[in-house]
Protein backbone atom coordinates (compact mmCIF):
# COMPACT_ATOMS: atom_id res chain seq x y z
CA UNK A 1 0.00 0.00 0.00
CA UNK A 2 2.74 2.61 0.72
CA UNK A 3 3.94 2.44 -2.89
CA UNK A 4 0.36 2.85 -4.08
CA UNK A 5 -0.02 5.97 -1.93
CA UNK A 6 3.20 7.41 -3.36
CA UNK A 7 2.11 6.55 -6.89
CA UNK A 8 -1.25 8.26 -6.38
CA UNK A 9 0.38 11.36 -4.97
CA UNK A 10 2.73 11.57 -7.95
CA UNK A 11 -0.09 10.87 -10.40
CA UNK A 12 -2.30 13.58 -8.91
CA UNK A 13 0.53 16.15 -9.00
CA UNK A 14 1.46 15.20 -12.58
CA UNK A 15 -2.14 15.35 -13.81
CA UNK A 16 -2.88 18.67 -12.09
CA UNK A 17 0.29 20.22 -13.53
CA UNK A 18 -0.64 19.04 -17.02
CA UNK A 19 -4.23 20.24 -16.60
CA UNK A 20 -2.98 23.65 -15.48
CA UNK A 21 -1.02 23.81 -18.75
CA UNK A 22 -4.15 22.98 -20.74
CA UNK A 23 -3.17 19.37 -21.40
CA UNK A 24 -5.81 16.64 -21.33
CA UNK A 25 -4.70 13.33 -19.83
CA UNK A 26 -6.13 10.08 -21.13
CA UNK A 27 -5.21 7.03 -19.07
CA UNK A 28 -5.81 3.53 -20.36
CA UNK A 29 -5.73 0.16 -18.67
CA UNK A 30 -5.99 -3.33 -20.07
CA UNK A 31 -8.08 -6.18 -18.75
CA UNK A 32 -9.01 -4.50 -15.45
CA UNK A 33 -5.31 -4.30 -14.51
CA UNK A 34 -5.97 -1.53 -11.97
CA UNK A 35 -8.06 -3.94 -9.91
CA UNK A 36 -4.78 -5.44 -8.67
CA UNK A 37 -3.96 -2.05 -7.11
CA UNK A 38 -7.18 -0.91 -5.41
CA UNK A 39 -5.76 2.34 -3.98
CA UNK A 40 -4.45 3.39 -7.39
CA UNK A 41 -7.72 2.36 -9.03
CA UNK A 42 -9.67 4.53 -6.58
CA UNK A 43 -7.29 7.43 -7.23
CA UNK A 44 -7.69 7.08 -11.00
CA UNK A 45 -11.47 6.81 -10.73
CA UNK A 46 -11.54 9.90 -8.50
CA UNK A 47 -9.44 11.89 -11.01
CA UNK A 48 -11.77 10.68 -13.77
CA UNK A 49 -14.87 11.74 -11.79
CA UNK A 50 -13.30 15.18 -11.25
CA UNK A 51 -12.72 15.52 -14.99
CA UNK A 52 -8.95 15.72 -14.46
CA UNK A 53 -8.37 12.65 -16.65
CA UNK A 54 -10.31 10.49 -19.05
CA UNK A 55 -9.89 6.91 -17.88
CA UNK A 56 -10.52 4.20 -20.45
CA UNK A 57 -10.62 0.49 -19.67
CA UNK A 58 -9.75 -0.97 -23.06
CA UNK A 59 -11.69 -4.18 -22.52
CA UNK A 60 -14.87 -2.09 -22.23
CA UNK A 61 -14.31 -0.94 -25.83
CA UNK A 62 -14.62 -4.51 -27.11
CA UNK A 63 -18.06 -5.23 -25.73
CA UNK A 64 -19.46 -8.56 -26.92
CA UNK A 65 -17.51 -8.34 -30.22
CA UNK A 66 -14.82 -10.92 -29.48
CA UNK A 67 -14.65 -13.65 -32.08
CA UNK A 68 -13.07 -14.23 -35.45
CA UNK A 69 -10.33 -11.73 -36.18
CA UNK A 70 -10.05 -10.54 -32.60
CA UNK A 71 -6.77 -12.33 -31.90
CA UNK A 72 -3.79 -12.89 -34.18
CA UNK A 73 -2.28 -16.34 -34.76
CA UNK A 74 0.26 -15.54 -32.01
CA UNK A 75 -2.51 -14.93 -29.47
CA UNK A 76 -2.14 -11.15 -29.39
CA UNK A 77 -4.84 -8.72 -30.35
CA UNK A 78 -5.39 -8.76 -34.08
CA UNK A 79 -6.45 -6.06 -36.55
CA UNK A 80 -10.09 -6.13 -35.42
CA UNK A 81 -9.17 -5.51 -31.77
CA UNK A 82 -6.78 -2.72 -32.69
CA UNK A 83 -9.44 -1.10 -34.86
CA UNK A 84 -11.93 -1.16 -31.97
CA UNK A 85 -9.34 0.36 -29.62
CA UNK A 86 -8.49 3.07 -32.15
CA UNK A 87 -12.14 3.90 -32.76
CA UNK A 88 -12.90 3.95 -29.03
CA UNK A 89 -9.97 6.20 -28.16
CA UNK A 90 -10.76 8.49 -31.11
CA UNK A 91 -14.30 8.88 -29.74
CA UNK A 92 -12.95 9.82 -26.30
CA UNK A 93 -10.62 12.39 -27.86
CA UNK A 94 -13.36 13.85 -30.08
CA UNK A 95 -15.79 14.14 -27.16
CA UNK A 96 -13.17 15.76 -24.92
CA UNK A 97 -12.12 18.14 -27.70
CA UNK A 98 -15.72 19.14 -28.42
CA UNK A 99 -16.33 19.77 -24.72
CA UNK A 100 -13.16 21.85 -24.43
CA UNK A 101 -14.16 23.95 -27.43
CA UNK A 102 -17.59 24.53 -25.92
CA UNK A 103 -15.87 25.77 -22.74
CA UNK A 104 -13.31 27.86 -24.64
CA UNK A 105 -10.42 25.67 -23.49
CA UNK A 106 -7.70 24.48 -25.83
Amino acid sequence: MPREVLYCDLLERFVKRLNASGVTVIMIAVDKSLDVFPHIRDCVLSLDAEGAIDYVELMDLFGPTRGNGFYSAEGHWGPRAHRLIGEGLAKVIRERSAGAQDEGVR
